[in-house]
């Protein structure tokens, strides 16, 4: 009551505070109607209420001074109107109109993605909504929950979609009022990555994709790849071929969460053989090893696993077992592809036997060349 007191006292002596809304682009609609379902409203800088007032049919406002030094005005109306300026901060004497432009409309929403039970859940991650148009390209970011207000947007047709993941592109055509309420689904999520060879060559791969759903997937020749069609979980990936090791990757499709590219390790593949005698029989626990990426005992069946073992050149492949020597096979060279089995053959070896001599029976160690 005091301020509204103030507010008669002060319009009668000094007059009043008024000016015009008025439109920033070509309207074809109603736009007395429009102007009276506008209202201004006048505080102080402080946010304390001094007056409100409609907007009149022909977009002009007035309401009386008060005895304040500073006032802030701003223009309500139904949501999704873009005002210039927001709010106008204006000091006594309050000669001068305060005038507002409406710059357009503005298009409202929100961003979901099915979630595994097939519920649609809100994207809070943050995205970046574009609108096109016959006169560009604008853009604006969602809010954390998921909330998107884009404009101003003049009368005409525009397609809205998303930056950062796949959508069914939603059309819109803006003519006399604010469009509210859309809904934007997303049906794809990409991950993206690359495989890094500790070589520095570029390779392609063959991946395989598990969880929710499982798919195999190809990187291009210099190992980046991109991932489509997953639904929101968590997901593994590895090698299709399981003698190719690669770092342990967990990701998942999150819509609290954008997707960051990965970056997965290629740490070798596995290299199998034999150590045996030149007829074929095995021999057991001999020390194999090849450069410093791995090494293994061979079984009782003669057979060895290394893994993991990095690509290379010419790798040095040793086997070593006290009393014997070998014949080492040449690589030429470990790649990311898994290598045909490698055969060692012995090639010297200790044999224990027993022989008669004229005084005693003695055991005796003989060594001699196997061919």
């Amino acid at each position: 009551m005091l301020t509204l007191l103030l507010c008669s006292i002060s319009a009668n002596e000094f007059g009043g505070i008024g000016g015009f809304i008025r439109l920033g682009f070509e309207f074809t609609g109603d736009k007395s109607e429009l102007f009276s379902s506008l209202k201004v409203v006048v505080k102080t800088p402080q946010g304390s209420l001094v007056d409100t007032t409609d907007v009149q049919p022909n977009g002009y406002w007035i309401v009386p001074s008060c005895e304040y030094r500073e006032l802030t005005v701003n223009v309500r109306g139904p949501q999704g109107l873009v005002f210039d300026p927001p709010t106008a901060n204006i000091r006594f004497p309050f000669n001068d109109d305060v005038d507002f432009k409406i710059l357009g409309f503005s298009a409202s929403g929100t961003v979901e993605i099915e979630g595994s039970n097939g519920q649609s859940m809100v994207v809070s991650a943050p995205l970046t909504i574009q609108v096109k148009s016959t006169m560009g390209l604008i853009e604006e970011s969602t809010q954390f929950d998921g909330a998107f207000s884009i404009g101003p947007l003049v009368p005409g047709d525009y397609v809205i979609s998303i930056k950062e993941a796949t959508v069914d592109p939603v059309k819109i055509t803006i003519s006399d009022k604010p469009i509210n309420s859309l809904t934007l689904k997303v049906v794809d999520w990409p991950q993206s990555g690359e495989i890094v060879f500790g070589d520095g060559k570029k390779r392609a791969l063959k991946l395989l994709v598990s969880g929710s759903t499982t798919k195999e997937i190809e990187t291009d020749e210099n190992g980046f790849f991109k991932i489509s069609g997953l639904a929101t979980g968590q997901y593994k990936i590895t090698a299709v071929d399981s003698d190719i090791t690669l770092a342990p990757t967990v990701f998942s499709i999150n819509p609290t969460k954008l997707p960051t590219p990965l970056k997965i390790n290629f740490e070798g593949v596995v290299v199998r053989g034999f150590v045996a005698y030149p007829d074929g029989t095995p021999l057991s626990d001999v020390f194999v090893s090849i450069d410093s990426s791995a090494s293994a005992k061979t079984a009782e069946d003669g057979s060895f696993v290394l893994t993991p073992v990095r690509p290379s050149h010419k790798p040095h492949l040793s086997a070593k077992k006290d009393g014997y020597v070998f014949e080492i096979p040449v690589i030429d060279s470990i790649d990311s592809t898994v290598p045909s089995p490698i055969t060692i053959k012995v090639i010297e070896a200790p044999i224990k036997g027993f022989t008669d001599c004229p005084t005693d029976l003695e055991i005796v160690e003989l060594n001699k060349i196997i061919k």
